[in-house]
């Protein structure tokens, strides 16, 4: 399988999961408006894990900057299934490969900030397609050495995503925790 016949099963992965987590009536129960919402406040978290606040010395951690960029990229999907029909899961599937392939570098703090502000403008004018593209270029940025990399740990995190709401984390989200540790934690340095 291609990692853009990968990249197009995200769709379906992610339709099942919203299903799963809010009925199949879902699309009646999100907005564009919750959505551009839901991926700024992950792109904070993305900002966090890098530690791009100058007056701190806090330590980067890369391993959640990858789980912070699948998490935006969660919405992404949403987004694009919400509007249906109008974009081609083939064509932000390529969009998302280009973004990935046309940085160099890995771990990459200062490119990171200047592509969150690209994302920023496209929010605003909700531009999909250069969406899926910057999610590729944050994904190279964060860590990911490949996209075969970043698909694993968007089927663990849809995986965790649907534990969670059966651990009825949607009502108390202290059940984010499972012996002590943010379950977002199983997920860094390949732990399952």
């Amino acid at each position: 399988m291609t990692i853009t016949q990968h990249l197009t099963n995200h769709f379906d992965v992610q339709e099942m999961l919203q299903e799963k987590l809010l009925g199949s009536d879902w699309r009646d129960k999100v907005n564009k408006t919750d959505l551009v919402m839901a991926i700024l406040s992950e792109l904070a978290e993305l900002l966090d894990s890098i530690s791009f606040k100058w007056w701190t010395k806090k330590e980067e951690d890369w391993e959640n900057a990858k789980i912070e960029v699948i998490d935006i990229y969660h919405f992404l999907l949403v987004w694009a299934l919400l509007e249906g029909e109008r974009w081609d899961r083939e064509f932000l599937a390529i969009q998302l490969e280009e973004g990935f392939n046309s940085e160099k570098r890995v771990k990459d703090k200062e490119k990171i900030k200047k592509t969150i502000q690209y994302m920023l403008l496209d929010l605003n004018l909700g531009t999909v397609s250069s969406l899926f593209y910057y999610i590729g270029r944050l994904a190279k940025l964060a860590g990911f050495r490949h996209l075969y990399e970043f698909s694993e740990l968007y089927i663990k995190k849809a995986l965790l995503n649907e534990d969670r709401k059966k651990r009825g984390y949607d009502r108390d989200e202290s059940r984010k925790y499972i012996g002590g540790r943010e379950d977002n934690e199983l997920l860094k340095g390949g732990e399952k």
